[in-house]
């Protein structure tokens, strides 16, 4: 039985900044996010991000998801994107 509480983790990582929800969708079909140290491995995930921690590619996020300062979101989202070239 799947969890029905929480958000779709791609809707999360999304609206992070990350892409669109489909190329966040990649993101997880490539192994690339963890939820609470665990790697993600289908789709239809749901996550508390008040919460869980979640993480792309080893980083972790919850600072961002939790509200971090504008600056920090702003620092945080162009460092990622500059990973991904």
């Amino acid at each position: 039985m799947q969890n029905t509480e929480g958000v779709r983790l791609q809707k999360v990582l999304a609206q992070a900044g990350l892409g669109s929800r489909r190329s966040c969708e990649e993101l997880i079909e490539q192994g690339r996010v963890r939820v609470n140290g665990v790697q993600v491995e289908s789709q239809g995930r749901r996550v508390d991000p008040e919460k869980d921690l979640i993480e792309v590619d080893g980083e972790d996020n919850k600072r961002f998801f939790c509200g971090g300062s504008d600056d920090e979101q702003a620092n945080w989202s162009s460092h990622h994107h500059e990973k991904d070239g």
